[in-house]
Formats: C-alpha cells, sequence, structure tokens
C-alpha cells in the first residue's frame, strides 16, 4: 500500500554560492542577533534558496565568529 501512494517532494529553490550564504546569514545577524543555526536555514529556505544543513552550519559558524 505505501509504495502505491508514496510521492516524492521537489523544490524548485536556488542555490547559492557560499559567499551568497555568508551574506544572507550577515544581514540576517544584524536583524536577529541571537538566530539559530536551525532557524536561520529555515527562513533562508523559506526565501526559496537551497543550502545543504552541514554546510549551512559551517558557513553560519563562520559568519558567527567574524562578526
Amino acid at each position: 500500500w505505501a509504495t502505491g501512494v508514496r510521492s516524492e517532494e521537489t523544490f524548485a529553490r536556488k542555490a547559492m554560492t557560499d559567499a551568497d550564504v555568508m551574506d544572507f546569514v550577515h544581514s540576517l545577524l544584524r536583524s536577529q542577533p541571537k538566530v539559530s543555526a536551525t532557524s536561520a536555514l529555515r527562513t533562508l529556505r523559506d526565501a526559496g534558496f537551497a543550502c545543504e544543513q552541514k554546510r549551512f552550519g559551517r558557513l553560519f559558524r563562520m559568519t558567527q565568529e567574524a562578526a
């Protein structure tokens, strides 16, 4: 039964460079200094952009440390 009704979710999100992700995070941190990486990733994805979770976490930390 489950095999017959299974459907794959696909998202039409735009890929971003590392610099684009870090710019996004930097502007988000200016407006929400205490935002978590998880919440920031959700905001990025809701804006129609794509970034793998592990990569985003690394870029988020790098941006936080640079600020």
